[in-house]
């Protein structure tokens, strides 16, 4: 026999809400309440117990402690953090860099500079606004020209670029 909820959705959230607030009122397991206090069950971890008696504001503090700490875990189970997305400062992190990717940091800079070099002054002072994130158009507004040239210039310096890599 199925049953179907015939009440509006204003009520039904109504008692939602109302089953959590007396949900709450519950002292949860390790929390008995006794006289307007709170005794509070701690277990260490070599496997010994302890009561701790507490003001009943004191005990919903940490009650409201271990529910949010509760949500965090749960939050951290089930939600996937990128490492990229972290914020490396100091020495937190392993650098992972090692004398073979130096080495070869090195090689690469002195390949790119080379490259650099055989660019005309016009070329590689377009490229270097381009990486600043200048557009085509402001580069050929600053410089007077018209948005084809710059476009052929630094087409022409990619091209060029190419040939060491």
């Amino acid at each position: 026999m199925e049953t179907t909820l015939s009440l509006a959705s204003g009520t039904f959230v109504l008692l939602v809400r109302l089953f959590f607030i007396l949900a709450a009122q519950v002292p949860p397991a390790g929390l008995r309440k006794e006289n307007g206090k709170l005794k509070i069950n701690y277990t260490f971890a070599n496997g010994e117990t302890s009561d701790v008696e507490v003001r009943e504001e004191i005990g919903n503090l940490i009650l409201d402690s271990r529910r949010e700490e509760s949500n965090q875990d749960r939050k951290e189970r089930y939600h996937c953090y990128s490492l990229d997305a972290a914020e490396y400062e100091g020495e937190d992190y392993a650098d992972g860099s090692t004398p073979e990717t130096e080495l070869f940091l090195q090689l690469e800079n002195q390949r790119i500079k080379k490259a650099f070099e055989q660019l005309s002054e016009v070329q590689r002072r377009r490229l270097l606004m381009l990486a600043e994130g200048v557009s085509l158009r402001e580069i050929a507004r600053r410089e007077g020209k018209d948005i084809k040239s710059i476009r052929e210039s630094i087409e022409g310096a990619r091209k060029k670029f190419l040939k060491y890599f």
